[in-house]
């Protein structure tokens, strides 16, 4: 990988003294560190070229090393370029080679004095001068000075569409609707683009985005790996990271109560259940495992995870002895060890979702839900006395080396009047004393909107770590992090700068200047996640069921996969598909079996989990086009998209138009509509030849199915004041509607009783420029679950309404007529009489419902009760579609679900 900057440096500015830290230090890094750096036990002739003193003293052989102001006297040079292969540093049998360009720039560098600094990174920020300029952010007032020593120019802003579906995929991982579009290209007012920023920085959808890269820093599963791979209920822990990034927890306090909630004064059950992150690490339970070797195991685990995530350092290096490269003694990795091996735990076995310590606890998500036990940390009252492991053998400790909790000392000592457990821990890593955190987090956050960090080496801030491309930009952002902590303003600032907004275009000039795009003079254009290709076919295809939180769900996958990847005495062995909206939930609820992770989500990146990863790398492979090509879930978005197309009144280019931009947000070229329109006649020819390949196309998946499948519900609470149409509202997560889907509102336990079916059924929800229509109101006797029209069981479920948002102002009532105009009161009243609600079509563009309500059908003091909306999954084609058609129309779909400018962002 080409990880620095002398990529793309000014050709001048190797003729000017080089910077140590910026061009020499990465060239010694690599090539002289190994045997003459800061591990001691392992250092060549008693030679040391990582610090001034030992780079300027006299080595073995009497002579210097580096002489400054004098290259041909110094040792250095003299061995980088002799000829004799018994003096050639590196050595042959290294497999390192200094390239010429790098030898000039060690010479220029001991020309001017070979002046050495402090690694940048262990440096705390300073807060730099924003450089002068016209831009209103500072962002682009540092990536356009950086252009301009390039003599380059930053490109043009993007259309609006890709902007929106850019700016959509970043902050809640799902593209933006058609109407989403729609009203961002007419709204010319100024702001238009910041209250796109708002609107989406506010939704749900944001969390469950921003959780999932969380989920792989903090190596989460649903089951505990190793050899059984056991079932494991760690998943309100998973929850509490959703709600609290939308929340926007202050990041400082996310990271507290992570590391030490438990140790909080009067810590609530949520600070406790936050420090499930340390416990999230694999679990054995085998039989004839050494408890000892595991604990410390797991320990190690914690101190490896703390450092990639919150200092960027890779503490792996030195468990077994001193760090090779950066200043961190086998010590340091032993006193961070020393926070963490003081809890409760015990080697367990067994198949026990949790072992102690655990809370007993529901999801924060989910409202009176199910409590499970979920593995948190506790404290002894003394803490265990720690030595440093000889090689890092669990049964050699060398007590001749004992070791005190206290951070690396590189970055200084613990906070004074803090305790030495791991609550002092969590507030030294936060604080100002800490030069790393800010810097490591806010690099990842640019990372995520922009394929790469400012610092490419995401989990390494070490001295083998790149450059910063930007290192006053890098300070700038973490300062600016630091005052407040919020990543959603952090964010903000981000995606409101002009060179996020820049056009993804190449540029000839651009690209040959500067091939990486390290200067960001364009967009970086970049595949989407695995989550998000598969969420976005979902999405487009009104298949998503968003509902936060809960179980995990098992979608599809092939059969027996498990048992092939489990050991018989795992309760993993056997997969069982879910059913409903359990195949149709966001990504981030799929089942993750840490043996046998998500197959689909594998071949597209997604991780095992098995430890802390702060970088899905990317690949390109056949198997990803057959598995969007072939795979049951994708080919059933197809079908269900392609259904949604055909419900509407179009014609075939119309149909082809709104799927096109429903999938990939632009309207599609002559030359598109025209291959599209080629390829729909070809595939109804081939199925009218034969319909029996269209039956067995269109039975991919489970839709249609039998059922509905519950997308929100509320409580109305009773003695509520009714409006002027005597309804009572509670509010809702927002909830978005799809155009031309049907659903179903309704009541539970409730005195809001209605009529029976209800005279003009397919009337307007409205007379003018409706949203809605009625299908039916259906009015039932007796108890049981929902049902569609038609069918006998009934729901004890009165009837319910609901709101939906027209624009930022106006809420209006979806379905709109008088539920007192009764055709036979006395059926009203009778005995466990109740409606099973309203079955509706929304109209042709998505709505979104914010308050669902109930009516006091029988007036005096409002009762209250619970009020659902379900999606209908006993939707069937409409009247005059038949199946070859249908199967036509779903390989279309398919192969705009397959574009290339589908599964990437621009």
């Amino acid at each position: 990988m080409k990880r620095f900057l002398s990529l793309f440096l000014l050709p001048s500015s190797l003729l000017a003294a080089p910077s140590y830290n910026r061009d020499v230090r990465p060239i010694l890094s690599s090539n002289c560190f190994a045997c003459h750096g800061a591990d001691a036990k392992h250092r060549e002739a008693d030679l040391r070229l990582d610090t001034q003193e030992g780079a300027h003293g006299e080595g073995e052989s009497g002579g210097l090393a580096i002489v400054p102001g004098d290259p041909d006297a110094s040792a250095v040079w003299q061995r980088i370029n002799t000829t004799d292969l018994d003096d050639l540093m590196p050595p042959s049998d290294s497999h390192k080679t200094i390239t010429a360009e790098q030898k000039q720039t060690l010479r220029l560098w001991i020309e001017a004095g070979a002046k050495y600094e402090e690694h940048w990174a262990f440096i705390p920020p300073n807060s730099p001068t924003v450089p002068p300029g016209d831009a209103i952010n500072p962002i682009d007032r540092f990536i356009q000075k950086r252009l301009a020593e390039e003599k380059l120019a930053p490109s043009p802003e993007a259309d609006r569409e890709t902007l929106l579906r850019r700016l959509t995929l970043d902050l809640t991982g799902l593209p933006a609707t058609p109407d989403e579009l729609d009203a961002f290209l007419v709204d010319q007012e100024p702001g238009a683009y910041e209250r796109q920023v708002n609107r989406l920085l506010a939704t749900p959808r944001y969390g469950e985005h921003m959780a999932v890269a969380w989920l792989d820093l903090a190596r989460y599963s649903d089951s505990n790996g190793y050899l059984h791979d056991v079932r494991r209920t760690g998943w309100p822990w998973r929850d509490w990271v959703i709600d609290v990034f939308n929340q926007d927890m202050p990041f400082d306090q996310f990271v507290v109560e992570q590391l030490a909630g438990d140790l909080i004064p009067d810590a609530k059950p949520s600070q406790v259940l936050a420090t499930a992150f340390l416990r999230n690490h694999p679990i054995t339970v085998e039989g004839g495992t050494i408890p000892a070797e595991y604990l410390n195991e797991y320990a190690a685990d914690r101190v490896e995870t703390v450092g990639t995530i919150f200092l960027g350092l890779s503490f792996n290096c030195c468990r077994c002895h001193d760090h090779k490269f950066d200043p961190l003694p086998q010590k340091d990795f032993y006193s961070l060890l020393s926070y963490f091996n003081s809890s409760s735990e015990k080697h367990e076995s067994g198949t026990a979702p949790a072992y102690p310590p655990f809370i007993t606890i529901a999801s924060p998500l989910e409202q009176d839900g199910t409590k499970v036990g979920v593995m948190v940390m506790d404290e002894g009252k003394k803490a265990k006395p720690t030595f440093v492991l000889t090689r890092g053998q669990y049964d050699q400790p060398d007590e001749a080396q004992p070791v005190t909790r206290r951070p690396p000392s590189v970055l200084g000592g613990a906070l004074e009047g803090e305790g030495e457990n791991r609550l002092g821990l969590a507030r030294w890593l936060v604080s100002e004393r800490n030069p790393l955190l800010a810097r490591v987090t806010v690099n990842r956050l640019w990372q995520k909107l922009f394929g790469v960090g400012l610092v490419e080496s995401v989990d390494d801030f070490g001295v083998q770590g790149a450059y910063p491309s930007h290192p006053k930009l890098l300070d700038f952002l973490a300062l600016q992090y630091r005052k407040t902590w919020s990543t959603k303003q952090l964010l903000r600032l981000i995606v409101t700068s002009a060179t996020y907004r820049q056009s993804s275009l190449r540029r000839p000039g651009l690209a040959q200047a500067d091939p990486d795009n390290r200067l960001l003079g364009r967009f970086p254009r970049q595949r989407l996640s695995a989550e998000q290709i598969r969420d976005a076919a979902l999405f487009t295809s009104g298949l998503l069921v968003e509902k936060l939180g809960g179980r995990p769900v098992n979608p599809y996958q092939p059969p027996g996969l498990w048992l092939e990847k489990t050991n018989p005495g795992s309760n993993t062995g056997r997969f069982v598909r879910g059913e409903g909206d359990d195949l149709y939930r966001r990504s981030i609820y799929t089942f993750h079996k840490r043996n046998s992770p998500p197959p689909t989500m594998s071949l597209f990146d997604a991780q095992e989990r098995n430890g802390c990863n702060a970088r899905r790398s990317p690949t390109n492979t056949p198997l990803q086009a057959l598995a969007t090509m072939n795979d049951e879930q994708h080919l059933e978005c197809a079908k269900v998209l392609a259904l949604r197309t055909l419900k509407t009144d179009e014609s075939t280019a119309d149909r082809l138009v709104s799927l096109f931009r429903r999938v990939t947000s632009r309207s599609p070229s002559p030359e598109d509509l025209r291959t599209l329109n080629e390829g729909l006649a070809s595939f109804e020819a081939r199925f009218k030849a034969a319909p029996k390949d269209a039956t067995a196309l269109l039975k991919q998946g489970e839709f249609p199915g039998g059922g509905v499948a519950l997308l929100a519900s509320v409580m109305v609470p009773g003695g509520a004041t009714p409006d002027a149409g005597g309804y009572a509202y509670a509010a809702i997560t927002p909830l978005t509607l799809s155009a031309h889907t049907e659903y179903l509102i309704g009541g539970q336990d409730t005195n809001a009783f209605w009529d029976g079916d209800i005279a003009g059924a397919g009337g307007s929800a409205f007379s003018a420029a409706p949203v809605a229509t009625l299908i039916a109101s259906r009015y039932a006797k007796g108890f049981g679950k929902p049902t569609m029209p038609g069918e006998r069981n009934a729901g004890r479920w009165g009837v319910g309404n609901a709101k939906f948002t027209v624009d930022a102002t106006e809420s209006i009532p979806l379905i709109d007529f008088d539920p007192r105009k009764i055709d036979d009161p006395a059926d009203r009243r009778a005995s466990n009489s109740y409606t099973i609600g309203n079955l509706f079509r929304v109209g042709d563009r998505d709505i979104q419902i914010t308050e669902l309500g109930l009516h006091d059908a029988d007036g005096g003091t409002f009762k209250g009760g619970k009020v659902g909306v379900w999606a209908t999954t006993a939707v069937r084609p409409a009247a005059g579609i038949d199946e070859p058609e249908l199967a036509a129309w779903m390989l279309i779909a398919s192969t705009v679900l397959n574009l290339d400018e589908t599964i990437v962002r621009d």
